[in-house]
């Protein structure tokens, strides 16, 4: 059985402001209290040793709040956290050896090198030897820079700098809030390559916060999407693919094509809005060599047929560009395929 290195049992919080400011913030007013602001609401999540978990979510939705919630930063309303199997209420100090994070935008002496500031922090996180900071220094690429000063560092090196902080005490478990805003796409990049590399070849457990699904997409093996501060989709990866992704598919005779998937599959193809009129959408679930043939067979030339790019982009604005229907439909509501 998979261990369970980080869980998250009915975390809420909630925050006492003026209704007009919890309205311009997108927040939901407590039942009880006219000035109450949940900015969380009962999420249930487990990261289990060896994931790379997304965590998903518009502006505002509660992923900051949860992470900080996680990490001790502020005290949940209800609810627990705990990690490596230690309650983060009752025992602090062991659930968070476990962890190292990059919580926003890491702050740094930025007189001072990069390794002097590695230093600093290896001398908070307990007695750490040289040579685990030249290693970690290795790790995240930055030898050969390690003795400028922090001020004349790209976006892109302060991000690996504040990997390599995240890494100094050796964690079993790394949470990374949005590591790569601000950056450019080089700095993406690099720091993708980073954390699949640490994943892959360090063994590290990673909880990721981000926006930007393409990197999810590269990433993670399981993810949560949370909206208003409530998870409205979780599970595998790959799962949810299987689901919901779906099949583009144009041929000659559209209207035709659709008849023929519609009475031989049970499948509804329609017209895609995004695409030229011959273009068919579908759910997938079906083999594309079984539909081609059928297509082929029946007469109908198939010009194209391959599955929708950046199905999960169309997923996430479909759940949670109207708020309040994605956070209503109780079919989808705290659906979990894991």
């Amino acid at each position: 059985m998979p261990e369970p290195l980080l869980e998250i049992e009915d975390l809420s919080k909630t925050f006492r402001r003026r209704v007009l400011a919890s309205a311009a913030r997108g927040g939901i007013a407590g039942a009880d209290d006219p000035f109450a602001l949940q900015a969380v609401d009962r999420i249930n999540l487990t990261v289990e040793r060896g994931d790379v978990f997304g965590f998903l979510g518009p502006n505002g939705a509660g992923k900051s709040t949860t992470i900080r919630m996680a990490l001790g930063l502020i005290h949940p309303t209800s609810g627990r956290v705990r990690i490596g199997g230690y309650d983060l209420a009752t025992d602090r100090l062991n659930a968070l050896r476990k962890v190292g994070a990059f919580v926003e935008a890491p702050a740094f002496y930025s007189y001072l090198t990069g390794r002097k500031n590695l230093e600093i922090f290896a001398g908070l996180s307990g007695r750490v030897p040289d040579a685990l900071v030249d290693e970690t220094i290795d790790l995240v690429g930055l030898r050969g820079r390690e003795h400028e000063r922090v001020n004349v560092y790209s976006h892109g090196m302060k991000a690996r700098l504040g990997i390599a902080a995240c890494l100094l005490p050796r964690p079993e478990l790394m949470i990374l809030d949005e590591p790569t805003d601000g950056l450019d796409p080089h700095g993406i990049r690099e720091i993708r390559e980073l954390i699949k590399r640490l994943a892959r070849q360090e063994g590290l457990t990673v909880f990721l916060s981000s926006h930007l699904l393409n990197e999810v997409e590269n990433l993670c093996n399981r993810i949560a999407i949370v909206e208003r501060g409530s998870i409205i989709l979780q599970g595998r990866l790959d799962e949810l693919e299987k689901t919901h992704r779906r099949l583009r598919i144009q041929t000659d005779k559209p209207q035709e094509s659709a008849a023929l998937l519609r009475e031989r599959f049970k499948i509804e193809a329609r017209p895609d809005p995004d695409a030229r009129a011959s273009l068919l959408v579908m759910p997938n679930g079906h083999a594309t060599e079984e539909l081609n043939a059928a297509l082929s067979g029946a007469g109908h030339a198939v010009r194209h047929l391959a599955p929708e790019e950046a199905w999960l982009d169309r997923l996430f604005l479909e759940l949670t560009t109207t708020k309040e229907s994605s956070k209503s439909s109780a079919p989808m509501a705290g659906e979990s395929l894991s």
